[in-house]
């Protein structure tokens, strides 16, 4: 019940009132909205409060028809780059060092 108030101050006033007028369920309410991630989920799935903005339906299945485009181009970014970032972040071959500071001993004949 609280969440579907809350979720009602982001309608537009003529439709809460509608809605308030009718007595309609709380599921009616929160059914109108879809939450979208701040964080593109496809890039780092975080369901957490902080990433989440609640949005009416209509307007959240047009932001996402935005964000399916960056997304996208994102990905191909990633997938053009990841060889090199791979070969520049990898393990690094170290130059062989000699075990003692002064260098080799001198092997003398006797």
């Amino acid at each position: 019940m609280k969440l579907a108030a809350a979720l009602s101050l982001l309608l537009p006033e003529n439709e809460r009132t509608m809605l308030r007028t009718r007595k309609a369920p709380a599921q009616d309410v929160i059914s109108l909205f879809e939450f979208h991630h701040i964080i593109f989920h496809a890039i780092d799935p975080i369901d957490e409060w902080w990433n989440l903005e609640p949005m009416v339906r209509e307007e959240h299945r047009k932001r996402t028809q935005e964000d399916i485009a960056v997304i996208a181009k994102t990905k191909r970014i990633e997938h053009r780059w990841r060889d090199f970032t791979a070969r520049v972040l990898g393990p690094r071959k170290r130059p062989k060092t000699a075990s003692n500071r002064w260098g080799r001993k001198r092997k003398t004949k006797r």
